[in-house]
């Protein structure tokens, strides 16, 4: 089970692709593109597609919303039509939080809690719908308690945007291809004295964690980041978007799907401005071996 595992690690799981998107057993997306020369030691660990996971969860979730405006559309027919309401209404955006914050806590050196914090508060723009959309909601939501009931549909409407936004928003963080570069190290003999131009030192010697930072527009940054398995050491190469998502760097932007209806969904920038960060890697790192259990069985001989 072990050595299935190790022979997967690298290029993925064949369960997280459609057969039909595996043409001749290869798992390579329309989105991935070839690295420069200068990348030739490095590997392209693919990791498991975040969007495809992200699908049931709105579907779910829009649902409980629409549901949650039933009891007071038809009154009576339940125990408590407020509270019925307002259970199906918490649960819709619980729905459409919790998947996200999932998906983003299994990913290296992710967090839910990192992920939700860029939701709510990531950039001027998101931040802007949102107080926007949910201070209104709130609002004539009180009004429909005080002035007059029709109030709450323009309340119900204001959340219905609120809803949209978070969708589209958490949609586009997730669409990128998750994926991180891996080069093969011996930890006694990697130099790692001298820090990259333009980086920033997170650790003096080789880890397992963070080792040197460079920080990027629209809070994207990259990161040299060390990493175990099979017995063997390497040296990843992370783009971690704002949200705190691993994207790959070496993806084609045009053909990665975006969400948005006017100045609903933005996520700031994702695969956008990198050609001049990756001309060549940060670290000098020489060709090294590979343990066999870590070679797809398809590059065998």
């Amino acid at each position: 089970m072990e050595a299935e595992l190790d022979s997967n690690w690298v290029e993925g799981d064949p369960l997280w692709w459609p057969r039909s998107k595996i043409p001749g057993g290869e798992r390579k997306g329309v989105t991935e593109v070839d690295p420069p020369e200068a990348w030739a030691v490095w590997r392209r660990q693919r990791l498991k597609p975040p969007l495809p996971r992200f699908v049931l969860a709105p579907a779910w979730s829009l649902l409980f919303f629409v549901c949650s405006i039933i009891p007071l559309v038809f009154p009576g027919r339940t125990p408590d039509d407020q509270t019925v309401a307002l259970v199906l209404f918490a649960g819709a955006f619980f729905l459409l939080l919790i998947q996200p914050m999932r998906i983003a806590n299994q990913q290296p050196d992710g967090s839910m809690f990192r992920w939700k914090a860029w939701l709510m508060f990531g950039d001027r723009a998101g931040l802007g719908v949102l107080a926007v959309t949910a201070g209104g909601g709130l609002l004539t939501f009180a009004a429909h308690i005080v002035v007059d009931v029709r109030w709450g549909w323009a309340s119900y409407a204001l959340f219905f945007l609120l809803w949209l936004h978070i969708l589209y928003r958490s949609a586009n963080s997730l669409s990128p291809p998750s994926a991180r570069w891996l080069a093969r190290v011996e930890v006694a003999s990697q130099d790692l004295s001298e820090c990259p131009e333009g980086w920033q030192r997170k650790s003096h010697f080789w880890k397992r964690g963070p080792i040197f930072e460079r920080k990027l527009a629209g809070g994207r940054r990259l990161e040299l980041y060390g990493v175990s398995r099979a017995g063997a050491d390497f040296i990843a190469f992370h783009l971690r978007h704002s949200s705190g998502l691993l994207h790959d760097p070496f993806a084609n932007p045009e053909a990665v799907v975006s969400f948005h209806s006017g100045p609903l969904g933005g996520c700031g920038p994702r695969l956008s401005g990198l050609q001049a960060e990756l001309v060549a890697p940060p670290l000098e790192i020489p060709e090294m071996e590979w343990p066999r259990s870590l070679i797809p069985p398809s590059e065998e001989e």
